[in-house]
């Protein structure tokens, strides 16, 4: 189905598709490049998701 969705993509003109993650987990970085996508960049940004707890100082 992945695959399918890429091919769809393609035909949109649609070439460039953001795929967020957690950094300590990479578990669909082999799916979508196994579905024909290529990763182009990571970024590592330093942000921890705290459930419960404020995300931005000061709120």
């Amino acid at each position: 189905m992945l695959a399918r969705a890429a091919d769809w993509l393609r035909l949109c003109d649609v070439d460039r598709l953001v795929a967020y993650e957690p950094a300590d987990g990479s578990a669909m970085t082999p799916v979508l490049t196994g579905a024909g996508f290529r990763e182009l960049t990571r970024t590592e940004r330093g942000w921890e998701h705290r459930p419960g707890r404020a995300q931005m100082p000061g709120r």
